[in-house]
């Protein structure tokens, strides 16, 4: 008798450690989705980035057909609750923040390209000289407040653009013509 009650306490020990191993490393809640302001209209997101678990932004573009507007939204809880913060009638494509303070944003529209920087954390928005007359910057990465590169997806005026004064000059890095100006890029 002594022997049965044994295995059975061993076996509820195993399973004990089991059930509380699986739910320390892999915890039940997984993926939740959140949910952006019923105040704005069903828009897409372009771009997001997070500077931590609690504090990220995105930026919509205006592909709507009753709202010509692009959209900066802020979150400071994880996603549960987005703040706008910014629109204008531009279609924001990229958003990067080198830290809680500094942050960018591109992207464009008929009304021409455009290049913003926020030194408040995203609360307020201005905007800084990006390569002149282009139509839409497709792409953005900041690596740090002076040296920005952007890459211009147009045939004659695109081409991968850098700037090492905050967007005092650029200088176009790439360009070759046609249908090979990329879109998309990443610097290293």
């Amino acid at each position: 008798m002594e022997n049965k009650f044994y295995r059975i306490l061993f076996f509820i020990s195993i399973l004990l450690i089991i059930i509380s191993f699986d739910l320390a490393h892999n915890p039940p809640s997984g993926w939740q989705k959140q949910m952006l302001p019923d105040s704005l209209p069903n828009f897409q997101v372009s771009d997001m980035f997070f500077l931590d678990s609690l504090n990220g932004w995105i930026v919509t573009g205006n592909n709507m057909p009753n709202d010509l507007s692009g959209y900066i939204l802020k979150t400071t809880n994880g996603g549960n609750n987005w703040e706008l913060k910014f629109s204008d009638f531009r279609d924001y494509s990229k958003v990067y923040f080198l830290n809680s303070s500094t942050g960018f944003v591109c992207g464009g529209y008929n009304t021409g390209a455009r290049l913003l920087k926020s030194t408040n954390g995203g609360d307020n928005w201005f905007s800084i000289n990006g390569p002149g007359g282009q139509i839409f910057y497709d792409d953005m990465d900041v690596i740090n407040e002076d040296t920005i590169w952007i890459a211009i997806h147009e045939a004659s005026l695109g081409g991968i653009f850098l700037t090492t004064n905050g967007g005092g000059s650029w200088t176009r890095k790439y360009y070759a013509g046609g249908s090979q100006i990329p879109i998309k890029f990443t610097c290293e």
